[in-house]
């Protein structure tokens, strides 16, 4: 029961044209290198998702220690480090449940629309048209709610709570996530160790090779 149990839910995270494959770390002068190598073995990128890391610096214009004991935020998502991303697109592991999606590129105007994930807002008591400033990296950038979003989590491939339009992180520092689809062991092998030997700080997950582990097990 427990090996069948644990299968089907791994095998349906990479089953059908889903990713088994998973890239990350890849820095943005290392991107479109490592690109050219996935697409030479004749593998598709499914996905290729620039990552900014950033942390909250104040909720409703308040600072986070007061916020938290006026509202019972949670502290995990208060004090976290957040790793978001910017797209114009919302991905089909996501569902709009509230609010709209912003498809524009920044305009320029504050404060910039965000879409949040449904259970890190419930975390820190936020709803739509609340006010969050978030500290990338030393610069503060205040952001509105302009929507809420579901997350299948068990997908394999790249989900964050927070997301932004294009048009703002863009200069931020930033690493690259990429996602792909082998269709035997051996194209994954040497994948792997081509991209080792060229790029040798890419961490990879192989879901193949996690599911033969399960199975094993």
């Amino acid at each position: 029961l427990s090996q069948h149990s644990l299968l089907a839910q791994v095998s349906l995270a990479g089953s059908s044209d889903r990713p088994n494959m998973v890239m990350f770390d890849i820095q943005s002068d290392q991107a479109d290198g490592v690109a050219d190598l996935i697409q030479s073995y004749n593998l598709p990128i499914i996905h290729r998702v620039p990552v900014v890391t950033m942390r909250l610096a104040s909720v409703q214009n308040l600072d986070l220690d007061t916020y938290r004991q006026i509202n019972n935020a949670s502290r995990w998502a208060l004090y976290r480090e957040y790793r978001t991303t910017y797209r114009s697109d919302i991905h089909d592991s996501e569902r709009l449940i509230a609010g709209e999606w912003t498809h524009q590129t920044w305009d320029g105007a504050e404060p910039v629309p965000i879409s949040l994930e449904q259970g890190v807002a419930r975390s820190l008591s936020v709803t739509l048209g609340d006010t969050l400033t978030f500290d990338v990296q030393g610069i503060p950038i205040t952001t509105t709610i302009r929507s809420l979003r579901s997350v299948e989590w068990q997908r394999v491939q790249p989900n964050f709570f927070v997301v932004f339009p294009p048009g703002v992180l863009e200069p931020a520092p930033q690493f690259h996530v990429f996602t792909t689809r082998f269709a035997s062991p051996t194209q994954s092998a040497n994948l792997q160790r081509t991209l080792v030997q060229k790029y040798p700080n890419v961490s990879i997950v192989d879901l193949g090779l996690i599911l033969q582990t399960v199975d094993d097990v």
